[in-house]
């Protein structure tokens, strides 16, 4: 999936985080991300980073989407 910048993200180590910059193209394309919870900027390769939009949590990379249980309310 491809971002922009300005956009937020979702990585399952890091939690959310601002993408900063782009750099690159193909395989060595990367994001710079600024993570809230620690403040560090990190540069990630999208190939491997695994990074959802922060707006999709049931995209979540590792995380099973929840399904309600038989006769619970909505």
């Amino acid at each position: 999936m491809a971002f922009r910048v300005g956009e937020r993200v979702l990585h399952t180590k890091f939690g959310v985080g601002l993408v900063l910059a782009i750099s690159g193209t193909g395989d060595e394309l990367a994001y710079r991300v600024s993570f809230d919870g620690d403040g560090e900027q990190r540069k990630m390769l999208a190939r491997l980073a695994n990074l959802v939009s922060a707006g999709e949590p049931d995209r979540v990379p590792g995380k099973a989407k929840r399904s309600r249980a038989k006769g619970t309310a909505a």
